[in-house]
């Protein structure tokens, strides 16, 4: 599978409805978040607040995100972890609920501990303008990925055995006919150098040092 194949499976779900580590600060402004308004700063509280309980990768599994990447990493940095959540793909934008989380290895923690560090809100490119959210633009979404076949071998249900939404998540990657996208990625729990919307993420990386 490709990493644009990927990419573009993704953002089928979207054309039906319509985006040295450092340590996580889940109630305090991060790096590159200064010079937005007081308004904006606001909402990304708000945001951060909202998110705080998929600080716990369990929760979100449990809310019907679904891994669907391995880590992201090129040479612009890293993304990490991407975990999708259906229900929220096939929908206009909706700051509360972020259609993907992005997590990566926890330099805190113990091997294959994760950390919250990004959110991203995908919206499928049909023609219009993009759309806005928290003063900012969107953009096509970065499409170098790194990916893997773990969609064709993880078991597409829930732990409770019900359909959580990573059956339909799984046939969408299979094709290559989604639309293109508009994406806004926000670091909420991670500081990014180069700004708090910037996707990739030069102090953040895919594997830890846990000597």
């Amino acid at each position: 599978m490709t990493s644009t194949s990927v990419r573009r499976s993704a953002i089928a779900l979207v054309g039906a409805g319509a985006l040295a580590l450092g340590p996580a600060l889940p109630a305090v402004a991060q790096d590159g978040e200064e010079g937005l308004d007081e308004q904006t700063q606001q909402e990304i509280e708000d945001l951060r607040e909202a998110m705080e309980p998929y600080q716990d990768v369990d929760q979100a599994i449990e809310d019907g995100y679904v891994q669907a990447e391995e880590c992201v990493e090129t040479d612009d940095g890293a993304i990490g972890y991407h975990y999708y959540n259906p229900d929220y793909i096939n929908q206009d934008v909706n700051w509360e609920q972020p259609p993907v989380l992005v997590y990566l290895p926890d330099p805190d923690g113990e091997p294959g501990d994760l950390r919250l560090g990004a959110v991203e809100y995908i919206v499928a490119d049909e023609g219009q303008d993009p759309p806005e959210l928290f003063g900012q633009t969107f953009e096509s979404p970065p499409e170098e990925r790194d990916t893997g076949e773990q969609l064709d071998e993880q078991d597409t249900n829930g732990d409770n055995g019900d359909d959580n939404g990573a059956g339909l998540i799984e046939d969408q990657f299979n094709g290559d006919d989604a639309p293109d996208a508009y994406s806004l990625y926000v670091w909420l729990f991670w500081d990014n150098p180069d700004g708090i919307f910037t996707p990739y993420n030069t102090d953040a990386a895919c594997e830890v040092d846990y000597n």
